[in-house]
């Protein structure tokens, strides 16, 4: 794949095929993290929520194997109480689209089951995004927003690879603050942008311009607080 072909893909998991061995292990599961939360309406079930949940606690070293494993048990169990539904034969008790996201769910939890291996990783990313796009599909009876909300997500978490940002070697101490208040979720988007501009950083700026979400492994914020 080359710069422009990345830059114009529509096809995230063509996307995750290049990235296959280039990617951390924390970036790709937290891309899976961020398409079942962009699912997260379909999640009927508990226990799947909270295997998101504790997926993107372990992606940043906060919940051990342990914890993981024991979410994903539960998870799967969900998977398999919707299969064992459908053979009874009760389709009208069973909505497709929780099935599908429950799978997702199941599918980031095992993602994080694995340690030093992206190409292990890759691959389960692209079975959630197979997983969330055929949920928000099948609500939806529109296949191109899933699609194109996973693109943009590719494009949030992996920004460009093929033209690494060249970071200071120090940041001002309020741009880190700011970027890691925004991480864990304080409304601070515009602080952050007037802080860059302050630093003399429009382009990472411009990525702040607007109020809107940023999911965890965002690459600018990545990038103030020295994750990869």
């Amino acid at each position: 794949m080359t710069e422009q072909e990345w830059l114009e893909c529509a096809e995230p998991g063509k996307m995750l095929e290049f990235l296959r061995g280039k990617a951390s292990e924390r970036k790709l599961r937290l891309f899976a993290v961020a398409c079942c939360r962009w699912a997260w309406q379909f999640l009927s079930e508990e226990s799947s929520r909270e295997a998101v949940r504790v997926a993107e606690l372990f992606a940043d070293g906060l919940a051990s194997d342990m914890e993981l494993t024991k979410v994903q048990e539960a998870a799967s169990q969900a998977e398999l109480a919707v299969w064992d539904e459908l053979e009874e034969g009760n389709f009208e008790r069973v909505v497709y689209d929780n099935h599908d996201a429950a799978v997702s769910a199941e599918q980031v939890a095992f993602i994080n089951l694995f340690e030093h291996d992206s190409s292990v990783g890759g691959s389960h990313a692209a079975s959630v995004v197979y997983a969330t796009h055929s949920a928000f599909t099948r609500a939806t009876l529109d296949e191109e927003p899933a699609r194109r909300h996973q693109v943009a997500l590719l494009h949030h978490i992996f920004g460009n690879p093929f033209r690494p940002y060249p970071a200071p070697t120090h940041w001002p101490s309020t741009d880190v603050q700011l970027a890691d208040a925004l991480y864990n979720g304080e409304d601070c988007c515009l602080a952050l942008h007037d802080a860059l501009l302050e630093a003399g950083q429009p382009d990472l700026a411009d990525h702040f311009r607007q109020e809107h979400s940023h999911p965890k492994g965002c690459w600018v914020l990545d990038l103030l607080l020295g994750k990869e």
